[in-house]
């Protein structure tokens, strides 16, 4: 069997096949010369090297349908699914044993699709290696480097809180805002040259931004990760103000040290009596292409629920009255 018109080379965005399969070729051609077929044979579809974010499809389009693991051409069923192409596996179709024609091994060569979902992709091209074995029991093979295209994602925040209440008294002293979130950025690159900007709704003089002990320290308008000068305060948090930190270009800054940035996060004000009501803290993050995600949680400064107070009273009337 032989393979025709197979694109050697092709290239798709990462944002297309992250949203959902997209065609390889919709102009091969799949035929046995010999004239009798592909009953009994079968069409494999492989990518050397997948890993779990690859998978193959089959589009239902051209005449083909598929109805459980039964593969349809033109409403007559021409093979089974084997092998389904999901999370790096080959997709396989074993062909019945009846006539299964060129046009129907062509429609289906035509229908395999492809998605991912890689952040991440690599600039490398990968092989896609299409199979057949026909009537005869004969192979017949063909490749194309497929290219994913990488598109720039915006970073991402999962793990914070939605809401955080505290009393005054608790809010004197310097509290995290979450210890527990995760930060990320699905390019793989990083934060380097990023920042963080910390910013609270209605804050007023009372209210502070810092960091809480950990691996990053402020000293002055520095911030440094253990003994190294990885960012500057561009916005000291204090007195209502936003806190910024700008990492410096040269430094290298992973999604595991933003994290831990984001979580030496702390509030504080000493305002004897705060705003009533929740206010809105905002974590904005930049990444190292300058991408910008912002993640909230809701801050309310609360006095706790007493019991009501009753005060003695008296009272004096006239007489039948």
């Amino acid at each position: 069997p032989a393979f025709g018109g197979l694109d050697a080379a092709k290239t798709v965005r990462e944002a297309a096949v992250n949203s959902g399969p997209v065609q390889l070729d919709p102009n091969v051609t799949l035929t046995n010369a010999d004239g009798t077929g592909f009953g009994g044979g079968r069409l494999t579809v492989s990518i050397a090297g997948a890993t779990a974010a690859d998978s193959f499809s089959i589009r239902e389009a051209d005449g083909i349908t598929v109805a459980g693991n039964g593969v349809y051409y033109q409403g007559t069923r021409i093979g089974t699914v084997t092998s389904d192409g999901a999370a790096g596996s080959a997709l396989t179709v074993a062909f019945d044993s009846g006539p299964v024609s060129n046009q129907a091994a062509t429609a289906l060569a035509r229908s395999v699709s492809y998605s991912s979902t890689s952040d991440a992709p690599g600039a490398a091209a990968r092989a896609v290696t299409f199979q057949a074995v026909d009537a005869e029991k004969t192979a017949g093979a063909a490749r194309m480097n497929l290219k994913i295209a990488a598109d720039r994602d915006a970073p991402q925040v999962s793990g914070l809180d939605a809401h955080m209440v505290r009393t005054p008294q608790e809010a004197l002293t310097a509290r995290l805002v979450d210890g527990d979130v995760t930060a990320r950025n699905p390019d793989g690159t990083g934060f380097s040259g990023g920042s963080l900007n910390v910013h609270l709704d209605g804050a007023t003089a009372g209210d502070d931004l810092t960091l809480a002990s950990g691996p990053f320290r402020i000293q002055g308008t520095k911030v440094f990760l253990g003994a190294t000068h990885v960012a500057n305060v561009t916005a000291s948090g204090q007195d209502g103000t936003d806190l910024t930190i700008k990492f410096k270009a040269a430094a290298k800054v992973s999604d595991a040290q933003m994290t831990q940035l984001m979580e030496q996060v702390a509030h504080s004000t000493s305002d004897a009596a705060p705003p009533e009501g929740e206010r809105t803290l905002t974590f904005t993050l930049t990444d190292k292409e300058g991408d910008v995600t912002r993640a909230s949680v809701g801050l309310t400064v609360a006095q706790p629920n007493r019991a009501p107070v009753a005060t003695d009273d008296a009272r004096t009337t006239a007489e039948d009255t």
